[in-house]
């Protein structure tokens, strides 16, 4: 698991909002330090937003004293006690929680990250085989988690729907399904994701890559196109 913090991961020179609304599409799980004036900010409270619409789980953390607002009322909360904190300290800048509540806290992101992946990709499913239908086609969900149909020519196809940012990893997990997928005999293999809020030179990226992977990747907005080919 890698971490993510804006002060530090973004380089200079690059467009700040633009990256970060990036990354965050890449983002398994949101932790939300709910201290005094965190929810005051005008950013703070569009990124809670943006992370809150796109599914994205949240875990809030919140300081000793303090309640949830409206704003933050979709996330999952963890109220924290003085105790939580070595001496009791939790105002000074050299605050730091105990050993006990951090391995707490750990277990309950790993909880929260698994239900967030899951829902994603079952939105993406959704979304796509809502869609398949009403073009005509009997789309199958694998045990595996990706989608065989039949082309208009009877030629069959696979489709391995993607949370986050497609790259070189996920590539290399989709030709570890190829395995499983060709024993259905599809001759195509499709990753389906969702572009939004991913920065166009990534976009760019990934149209290169079509020309030249067997595996393509198609945007979940280009659905019809897909299904119009086939």
């Amino acid at each position: 698991m890698t971490f993510f913090l804006d002060t530090h991961s973004i380089r200079p020179g690059e467009p700040f909002q633009e990256e970060l609304w990036h990354r965050l599409v890449d983002t398994d799980i949101v932790v939300l330090l709910h201290t005094p004036g965190f929810l005051g900010s005008e950013w703070t409270r569009e990124e809670l937003a943006k992370a809150s619409a796109m599914s994205i789980g949240i875990l809030q953390l919140i300081w000793p004293g303090h309640t949830i607002d409206d704003m933050s009322s979709l996330c999952f909360p963890k109220y924290l006690k003085d105790s939580d904190f070595v001496a009791g300290n939790y105002t000074s800048a050299n605050t730091s929680m105990t050993d006990d509540v951090i391995s707490a806290i750990t277990s309950d992101v790993e909880a929260l990250r698994a239900r967030s992946l899951a829902a994603r990709q079952d939105n993406i499913i959704k979304e796509f085989m809502s869609a398949a239908l009403a073009y005509g086609f009997s789309p199958v969900l694998q045990p595996e988690k990706f989608i065989t149909l039949h082309k208009k020519s009877g030629e069959e196809v696979s489709v391995i729907p993607t949370v986050g940012v497609p790259h070189a990893f996920t590539y290399n997990q989709s030709e570890e399904l190829v395995k499983k997928i060709r024993e259905s005999k599809s001759t195509a293999v499709y990753i389906v994701y969702d572009h939004r809020n991913i920065r166009e030179k990534w976009q760019a990226h990934l149209a290169w890559l079509d020309v030249y992977l067997p595996v393509k990747a198609v945007k979940v907005t280009d659905l019809d196109t897909l299904f119009n080919s086939f």
